[in-house]
């Protein structure tokens, strides 16, 4: 005896397949998120490892044995140990972003008149650079961490790509810049000086980082410098320019104690 196949063997109908279609993207979905959520976890032991041990000293398999993974594990998630500090790098610029934003933009503010909306502006300027500078001054690790450039990630990055890149994470301190009256280039000019030199004291001065006490003096000594730059640019409270000579910035110098 036969029959049509059909009747053996039905065909799904449109709401048939579309109900199977739906279910199926309903599991990729939920892999995703799952596979998301055991990335994020794993660069958040990274993220620990990394403040521990430095980002030179970090490897796939100290990492796989800290998270719980075996090494080549870890790499369907990080292509290469360079791929992760790349991600760990991003990390801390969004860290820096979010740090300045909140110290530069708290809220919305009532209107003000132009000379107080000016002066709020030059004080978010400076409040926003000791932000991030204060952050890299000190989390564990985060200089050598935003100074190590992945070669397998960036084969072409350089330090003008670091500068490029912490100049737009902390973008709001130049908006703040032009707030306060000054163009769009001078302010960009400005912001970029005044990371160049926050970096230079980093470095020069990273035994004097580790102590409380000698991470005043120095931020004291970067923040004096901000100030000149700042009202030699925009003005001060007053609307005043304050002209940059040679005896102030002898007293901030790069490497002076």
């Amino acid at each position: 005896m036969t029959g049509p196949f059909d009747a053996i063997t039905p065909v799904p109908g449109p709401a048939a397949r579309d109900k199977a279609a739906a279910v199926l993207q309903g599991r990729r979905e939920r892999q995703q998120r799952a596979a998301q959520t055991r990335r994020r976890s794993l660069l958040d032991a990274a993220w620990v490892l990394m403040n521990e041990v430095g980002p030179h000293a970090l490897n796939m398999r100290d990492l796989g044995a800290r998270a719980g993974y075996t090494a080549g594990a870890l790499y369907s998630y990080f292509p290469s140990r360079d791929h992760l500090i790349a991600e760990l790098r991003q990390r801390l610029l969004d860290s820096l972003t979010a740090r300045v934003e909140r110290v530069v933009r708290p809220g919305k503010k009532a209107a003000l008149p132009d000379s107080a909306a000016s002066s709020m502006a030059r004080d978010a300027f400076e409040h926003g650079t000791l932000a991030w500078w204060q952050a890299l001054a000190t989390q564990p690790n985060a200089l050598a961490l935003l100074l190590t450039e992945p070669a397998a990630v960036s084969p072409e990055g350089d330090g003008a790509d670091l500068l490029v890149k912490l100049a737009g994470a902390t973008r709001a301190c130049a908006q703040a810049l032009e707030d306060a009256g000054l163009g769009n280039e001078a302010a960009a000019r400005l912001h970029g000086q005044v990371i160049c030199f926050g970096l230079g004291m980093l470095v020069a001065h990273a035994a004097s980082l580790g102590s409380a006490a000698g991470r005043k003096v120095v931020a004291l000594r970067f923040a004096e410098m901000v100030r000149l730059w700042r009202s030699a640019a925009v003005g001060n409270d007053n609307g005043v320019t304050e002209p940059l000579d040679g005896s102030a910035a002898v007293q901030v110098d790069l490497f002076g104690q």
